[in-house]
């Protein structure tokens, strides 16, 4: 975590101001913090700063406490500092193919029963997926009631202006995209924002800059109308954006690009389960960063399903670390019933990896990478 905050001030900061000499980084120290602590976005505490999060978070829990009857806790709060800045992919813009959708059929292939995991079908694992432009995109989607609809975004340098997407995101989405530092940033922000929206009025039937959404405890967004009939989740790394989209479930999903994680043991033997632990320290070095993220993205993924935020224990679980099998080792004292659960393993394109994770045994799940345009 330390680690973590001075790459960010370091990147976002100091890179960016005079440095003409060693005191003159120290006199300017104090307003780095305070920027970074009131106004700069965290992605992990859903694009708020730190105090708008902690206040979020008093607020929220003070509402339901009182509500219940309970009395309100001060909603103290770990921020999670943004990580290194990886390089685009090559892979997305690649693919001509305009077919709409990849269909695999997998009933109870996902079943996290015991240790038995179960072959992810190549169509899951094969880079890039089929590709559809934004005006190819129907007026109306829906998705099976036993369905996940998985959709990538490239959110790199845009062959337009950025400007072209005001009118999907909402005014709050770009006041918090108007404090990154970076244009990278803030471009990232606004098309993956922006591509989300787009989806999700296909889907309801409502204008993309008048969708609204609720936040639960821990920050996880829902739609504010039709809640409980369309599940959705978003995550993004470096250039590619996933978003999935299902009916009345619960439904999480990450993506990282691949890189070296040099210190992967050692942040494994704090955040993994024992078991995860020794499966990756098995692993031939060569081999390890990729390990590595698979877990971490099958982690993750479950947690943002359960919407439970930092408050999941992230070693009080275990998945699979293989490639061609996505299975939960165990859940220990958690009350859930693991047969409802999948996750599923994703490569979308070349240099990301990802993982889906549903409260369904999925029996169809659609692939396709959205063309905006950026």
């Amino acid at each position: 975590m330390a680690e973590a905050l001075v790459k960010t001030i370091k990147r976002d900061y100091a890179r960016v101001s005079a440095k003409p000499n060693a005191a003159s980084v120290l006199r300017q120290l104090d307003s780095w913090f305070e920027h970074y602590n009131t106004v700069h976005p965290h992605k992990a505490l859903r694009y708020r700063s730190p105090h708008e999060f902690r206040k979020h978070i008093v607020e929220t829990t003070t509402e339901n406490a009182v509500g219940a009857g309970r009395r309100p806790h001060d909603g103290t709060m770990t921020a999670e500092a943004v990580g290194s800045r990886p390089q685009p992919p090559q892979a997305v813009a690649r693919s001509a193919s305009l077919d709409t959708s990849v269909t695999v059929d997998n009933p109870n292939n996902y079943s996290l029963s015991g240790l038995s995991g179960a072959t992810t079908p190549a169509a899951m694992i094969a880079s890039p997926w089929p590709r559809i432009g934004l005006n190819q995109l129907p007026p109306r989607l829906s998705v099976a009631q036993d369905g996940l609809d998985l959709w990538s975004l490239f959110l790199g340098p845009a062959n337009r202006s950025i400007n072209a997407l005001d009118e999907f995101i909402s005014d709050e989405e770009m006041t918090r995209a108007n404090r990154f530092i970076y244009a990278d940033l803030r471009r990232r922000y606004i098309v993956a924002h922006a591509g989300l929206r787009l989806l999700l009025s296909r889907y309801v039937g409502i204008a993309a800059k008048a969708l609204e959404f609720e936040t639960g405890e821990q920050g996880k967004p829902s739609l504010a109308v039709l809640q409980g009939e369309i599940a959705f989740n978003l995550s993004h790394s470096a250039d590619l954006a996933l978003v999935a989209v299902a009916s009345s479930v619960r439904l999480g999903v990450d993506v990282e690009q691949l890189r070296e994680i040099t210190d992967a043991t050692e942040i494994a033997r704090s955040y993994f389960s024992t078991a995860e632990y020794a499966a990756l320290a098995a692993v031939a070095p060569a081999d390890r960063s990729r390990a590595f993220l698979t877990c971490w993205t099958r982690k993750e993924a479950f947690v943002k399903a359960l919407g439970g935020g930092l408050s999941v224990d992230f070693a009080g679980f275990a998945v699979s670390l293989s490639r061609e099998q996505s299975a939960f080792l165990s859940m220990n004292g958690l009350a859930l019933d693991v047969a409802r659960w999948s996750i599923i393993h994703l490569e979308p394109v070349d240099g990301y990896i990802g993982a889906a994770a549903i409260e369904s045994p999925t029996s169809r799940a659609k692939f396709r990478h959205l063309d905006i345009g950026f």
